[in-house]
């Protein structure tokens, strides 16, 4: 076992090397994604409370942006680098890279507390444009059955905060289970932000 996987099975949260992608190329995925904006399309869902779906996911309310990114953040999420450190850290040497995108946000979007739509093993993601803050989220629900997470969201709202939240890195990536840890991205405060992500699953 490693350091990257003993952080993973302890509480389903791992921050790769700071030095695993050059700032030149945080450059230029940034800048790709500025591009990626104009044509980026709405992710609003506006049904009250959480809805468990029948693959284990939870969706819930939010307000944001979305897009899948373009050929340097590809480059990113294929290459054997961030590929190596994801097995490394899960214990899965089937994995492989299945998504990568962008989420863009504005004053006031947010998504509220859910599982992820896709049965990814892991979840690479990182601030690339402006201050992202924090992802709420509840590892003690991790793998928790779908009533639980409801009833914990019906006790505690849908941006509950009874957990340490994890600090969205700035350009740095950091790896998360969520598919199986309820989680939420907090109404956010600033002007303008882009948050990258890759998705990983196992064979």
């Amino acid at each position: 076992m490693s350091e990257l996987n003993d952080q993973w099975r302890s509480n389903g949260a791992v921050l790769l090397p700071e030095d695993l992608v050059a700032a030149a190329e945080w450059e230029e995925i940034a800048a790709e994604a500025q591009a990626c904006a104009p044509d980026a399309f709405d992710r609003v869902n506006e049904r009250e409370g959480l809805q468990p779906q029948r693959n284990g996911s939870i969706t819930s309310p939010q307000r944001c942006r979305a897009h899948p990114g373009g050929p340097a953040l590809k480059a990113l999420a294929t290459s054997a680098r961030v590929l190596d450190l994801a097995r490394e850290a899960t214990g899965e040497a089937s994995l492989v890279p299945v998504r990568w995108g962008l989420k863009l946000y504005e004053p006031g979007d947010f998504m509220a507390l859910h599982r992820d739509d896709v049965r990814c093993t892991i979840t690479l993601s990182t601030g690339l444009i402006g201050d992202l803050g924090v992802m709420g989220w509840v590892p003690s629900l991790r793998a928790a059955d779908s009533t639980t997470v409801v009833e914990y969201a019906e006790q505690h709202g849908l941006h509950p905060d009874e957990e340490e939240p994890l600090p969205i890195p700035y350009r740095q990536l950091q790896g998360f289970d969520g598919w199986a840890i309820p989680h939420h991205r907090p109404p956010f405060e600033h002007d303008f932000g882009v948050l990258a992500t890759l998705c990983y699953c196992a064979l």
